[in-house]
């Protein structure tokens, strides 16, 4: 709802279907985590732990609290999550469904407005499509990046190793500064935090293939599976920020072979030099102008009444 609230505020349609993408997702993972088992269930009927738990086993952190007298609390509790879950596929398929019946009337208000910002210049309206489709991709790639990082961390400080843990952190941090940078180098038309994000993009991409191939291929015995808790959604953030990423340097791309164009008057806010500026002075001039065009006016009206009245004398 943010970034549909957000497209018609700033005249991004990409931003509409970004946040229907983003609800799908969320309805596909709701679904998903609710016709799954919670990851202690899991743990509990794939690891058929003894009691007491072997401390050298990497679920044992996970079990220290469960008993052989509670397994039947595990299971009723794992039936009671799941009931929380189906509320809240409920909730997310609203959303959606509110979303995509509102499509409509949004992207009328929305292109709408982005024509009278723009104006009928094919060229300059390109422009403009790629700026706002570079605004949505950075939002939503942050948020996932966000995400992934905290989850991929939670997750893998029982699994990865330390130095590859702290790498993994450092470059999501800097992956997420570098959007940043992006969106405000965009907007400025400034070409280093471009380049930098080139960077660190490359560097985040390597970084994420390597928590795939770190992740797969599964073992042989799920004693020794300690991806086990993180390989599903990990998988999936990995293979999103990918493809993300990918889209977010060819958009960066094509925007900053843009720039000086004329697109910073439109979409440059802390310069003063944005569409309504411009058509204030334009409107501001012409006032001007044709003041002076009607003192010229009434002073030629002055002088022929002059040479009029000399004649008649004459």
């Amino acid at each position: 709802m943010l970034l549909t609230t957000s497209a018609v505020r700033n005249e991004n349609i990409f931003e509409v279907f970004g946040a229907i993408f983003f609800s799908a997702v969320v309805f596909a993972s709701t679904i998903a985590s609710a016709t799954t088992d919670t990851d202690l269930c899991k743990i509990v009927l794939l690891g058929n732990p003894s009691f007491p738990v072997d401390p050298t086993l990497w679920y044992a952190r996970y079990l220290s609290s469960v008993h052989a007298d509670s397994m039947d609390f595990v299971s009723a509790w794992g039936h009671s999550i799941d009931a929380m879950q189906v509320v809240a596929c409920a909730i997310c398929a609203v959303q959606l469904v509110g979303q995509l019946a509102m499509l409509r009337w949004v992207w009328l208000e929305v292109k709408w407005k982005a024509f009278k910002k723009i104006g009928a210049d094919r060229a300059m309206r390109f422009r403009y499509s790629a700026f706002t489709f570079l605004t949505v991709e950075i939002k939503v790639s942050i948020y996932f990046a966000f995400l992934a990082g905290f989850y991929l961390c939670s997750h893998g400080v029982w699994s990865y190793t330390t130095p590859f843990l702290d790498g993994t952190v450092a470059v999501y941090a800097l992956y997420a500064a570098s959007l940043l940078g992006l969106s405000w180098g965009s907007q400025k038309e400034y070409f280093a935090p471009v380049v930098a994000f080139l960077v660190v993009g490359v560097a985040f991409e390597v970084v994420t293939i390597m928590q795939l191939a770190t992740m797969w291929p599964r073992p042989a015995t799920f004693t020794y599976d300690t991806f086990f808790l993180v390989r599903d959604a990990g998988t999936f953030f990995c293979i999103f920020n990918i493809f993300i990423t990918g889209a977010i340097i060819v958009t960066g791309a094509v925007c900053a072979s843009n720039f000086g164009r004329g697109l910073k008057e439109y979409v440059d806010r802390g310069c003063g030099c944005g569409a309504g500026a411009v058509a204030a002075a334009a409107a501001a001039a012409g006032t001007g102008k044709g003041e002076k065009e009607g003192g010229k006016g009434d002073d030629g009206v002055e002088k022929d009444t002059e040479r009029g009245n000399g004649w008649a004398l004459e």
